[in-house]
């Protein structure tokens, strides 16, 4: 139970609920292996394995029971070091799902929609065989939802990525998934 105050207003005594509320950023990994062909992976499933450079989920496929998660922006990162060519085979014939409660589908759309600015540093020129990241980060840079979407603490959710048709690269890579937005939670007493 969440801690109330009460408010002496001019209509009268009023009751709120006290709320933690912070800026959040929720990011899961998928990893390509080399040489192995991938036809569709899930972001979101499972910490299990992971670093907290992968992923800053802390339960499997849901946040804390208790917290809601406003997400108000979606972005797709490479992480440093894919090729042009590596990145145009990754996201040009991929799309993304966003699925509650196992399989429960809420919204799909081309991965490419999603790109974002976030790494080192950009191309210098336009070969396939250059390292690049997707740039530095700007306000233009991710996907704002057109209205904001909430996850909720004990409610399962993942983020399905399809490769129409599969891919199969040469050396392994990892992009991330991003959600940006705000977590809120009930405050207790003592």
């Amino acid at each position: 139970m969440s801690t109330k105050l009460k408010i002496r207003t001019p209509e009268g005594v009023k009751e709120v609920g006290l709320s933690d509320v912070r800026p959040y950023t929720l990011y899961d990994t998928v990893t390509y292996a080399a040489a192995t062909a991938k036809s569709e992976d899930y972001f979101f499933r499972t910490p299990e394995g992971k670093t907290l450079v992968d992923t800053n989920l802390k339960q499997f496929s849901t946040i804390q029971v208790g917290w809601t998660f406003e997400v108000s922006s979606i972005r797709i990162i490479p992480r440093c070091n894919i090729s042009v060519a590596d990145m145009e085979t990754l996201f040009a014939g991929s799309v993304l799902t966003f699925l509650r409660e196992g399989d429960i589908e809420i919204f799909t759309m081309p991965s490419i929609m999603l790109n974002a600015g976030c790494g080192l540093a950009g191309a210098t020129t336009n070969t396939a065989e250059d390292l690049v990241s997707l740039g530095l980060p700007s306000a233009g840079a991710v996907h704002r939802m057109p209205i904001r979407f909430l996850l909720y603490g004990g409610e399962t959710f993942n983020f399905r990525i399809q490769h129409i048709p599969s891919v199969t690269l040469a050396a392994e890579r990892k992009i991330y998934l991003v959600l940006d937005g705000i977590l809120k939670r009930g405050v207790r007493g003592a």
